[in-house]
């Protein structure tokens, strides 16, 4: 009975942390969008870089993008040579106040250490982290006697991708070789004791870790912590609510955080969420944000002039696509002949025929798209007969959505559509 219980409360506070998530993203004024940033080659290890800004890689060069939240999302980035000398490895932690840059060096191929960086004029000094229990992981001497001579035994410890918390007292940051761990790569933490040094690594827990992958940790208000993990065999996106000094059970996050691909980090700017996954067929992870919409105001009633029935616009969506597909199957046979004779009702007309996608995806692919779905259904009408001369393609990528904010595939499907519009030959 017991087991029971315990099992109903993480199911309902699961649903209640995904309904505080899905409530606050899903009212029609935020949307999903691929960052101009994107290359279509890999942007991958971003990290919050002070209050607007975040840094990342891409082409194996660290990059840094100003993010303009009240205008949308601004994306114009910048290779950032400051921080090139410093060998950083993976995502760092920024202290804007201390003006201290947290980060992992590899040191070997076995040996990834914590180091700290400051400004001193035009030039970041880096010194290597101290850390409790850690003095000797470098090596110490120890004397073989089968062999007869001084051996230098060296321990090695990989810690990666830090992230900052507590005012910049704490790091959360990813290990696999420390001892007592879940299990797998886990994520862990080390406090300032206030000297320049830290405390000795602690286990964020099993609240947190599994006996698989956690990575990516970034920590929100010291309220929230974001992290991905494989253990549903997919990387996805998990969180999990502060409960004092530890975390609750940690939920997966739903769509559209997550999806049936690579969903493997996050970070917050101004209630932005940005997130680096893989989304769109042969391209590998970029990054996205739920982008705020502006407020449009409310529409000013118009009495409508009478028009006769033969000065009307018409549409037919008739057509609705696989995800990231331009190819339609044979179920659309009987729709084709239904419009090709409602079409020929109208022989003084031409007819517009509009491709359109769903959210996912970005604008440029996305216009591409559209375009080639536009032109499938025109190559199937003239194939049936219909004069080509009187059929326009056009492609309108995501910004006419069915839905706007999709939650559901059922609803990403309605938006990947293509329409048939008859338009009157006045118009033309």
């Amino acid at each position: 009975m017991k087991k029971i219980f315990s099992i109903l409360v993480l199911l309902f506070s699961s649903m209640v942390m995904m309904a505080a998530i899905s409530e606050k993203y899903s009212d029609g004024t935020y949307l999903f969008k691929s960052l101009k940033c994107n290359t279509g080659k890999d942007e991958y290890n971003m990290s919050k870089f002070g209050e607007n800004s975040i840094i990342y890689f891409s082409r194996g060069k660290l990059m840094k993008v100003d993010i303009d939240t009240e205008r949308g999302i601004t994306a114009k980035p910048q290779v950032y040579k400051e921080l090139r000398s410093l060998g950083i490895h993976g995502t760092v932690a920024y202290d804007e106040n201390k003006g201290i840059v947290y980060y992992s060096v590899k040191e070997s191929d076995k040996c990834e250490w914590l180091y700290a960086a400051k400004k001193q004029g035009k030039s970041w000094v880096a010194e290597r982290l101290v850390i409790d229990g850690m003095e000797d992981a470098r090596g110490r001497s120890n004397f073989l006697m089968n062999a007869g001579w001084n051996y230098m035994e060296k321990k090695f410890h990989i810690m990666l991708n830090p992230v900052m918390a507590k005012n910049g007292s704490r790091i959360y940051f990813t290990s696999a070789t420390l001892p007592d761990g879940e299990g797998g790569t886990d994520i862990w933490y080390i406090d300032a004791k206030g000297d320049g040094t830290w405390t000795a690594p602690v286990n964020a827990g099993s609240n947190i870790n599994s006996k698989y992958n956690e990575d990516f940790a970034f920590v929100e208000n010291d309220e929230v912590i974001y992290f991905s993990s494989n253990r549903e065999r997919d990387v996805n996106l998990y969180m999990a609510k502060t409960n004092g000094d530890g975390w609750e059970f940690a939920q997966k996050m739903p769509e559209p955080y997550n999806s049936n691909k690579l969903d493997q980090a996050i970070v917050v700017i101004n209630e932005t969420p940005l997130v680096v996954a893989n989304r769109v067929k042969g391209r590998r992870r970029d990054i996205y944000a739920f982008v705020k919409q502006p407020e449009e105001p409310e529409p000013i009633p118009v009495e409508e002039p009478e028009v006769s029935e033969t000065e009307k616009e018409y549409f037919w969506t008739f057509f609705i696509f696989d995800f990231d597909k331009d190819v339609l199957t044979d179920e659309f046979e009987q729709e084709l002949e239904m419009l090709i004779a409602e079409m020929n009702k109208y022989p003084d007309a031409m007819f517009e025929v509009r491709g359109h996608t769903d959210e996912r995806g970005s604008d440029t692919y996305n216009d591409e798209l559209s375009l080639r779905r536009a032109e499938t259904v025109k190559k199937m009408l003239v194939d049936r007969g219909f004069n080509a001369d009187k059929l326009i393609c056009i492609g309108r990528g995501e910004r006419a959505l069915k839905v706007p904010n999709a939650q559901t595939e059922e609803e990403h499907a309605e938006n990947r559509r293509v329409e048939i519009n008859i338009i009157n030959p006045t118009n033309k």
